[in-house]
């Protein structure tokens, strides 16, 4: 599938087809979605993965980074990880990607870390 994906910036494409900044036009929230792109851009890059194509135990770690490496509080790093998560979430739903499985959902089932993101997004929704 990585062939597929090489060129193709599906996160723009998640952007724009759910319209996502027109919910919040904020300057604020705009920027939290360009910093959730470019976190896990640079993540998936240095783990020569595209950002589209992520396994369970990148969410994971993804989880314990950005608690670790960006020392953010567990409802922040709840957000980013959750954006992440509908982004996932929306290519399952749509037949032209290749996932048969959420990587972020079955990470919150298998790693402590992603399993507390997890419960904290369901707490506030």
């Amino acid at each position: 599938h990585a062939s597929r994906f090489e060129s193709r910036d599906v996160w723009s494409e998640y952007i724009m087809a759910v319209d996502i900044l027109s919910d919040n036009p904020s300057d604020n929230h705009r920027r939290r979605i360009e910093r959730t792109e470019r976190r896990w851009k640079s993540f998936m890059d240095q783990r020569n993965t595209h950002h589209a194509l992520c396994k369970p135990a990148d969410a994971a770690e993804f989880a314990e980074h950005l608690l670790e490496e960006y020392d953010l509080c567990q409802i922040l790093a709840a957000r980013y990880w959750g954006e992440l998560e509908r982004f996932y979430r929306w290519m399952f739903n749509h037949t032209e990607f290749p996932h048969r499985y959420n990587p972020f959902v079955m990470a919150a089932i298998s790693n402590g870390t992603a399993s507390e993101l997890w419960h904290a997004i369901m707490d506030r929704s």
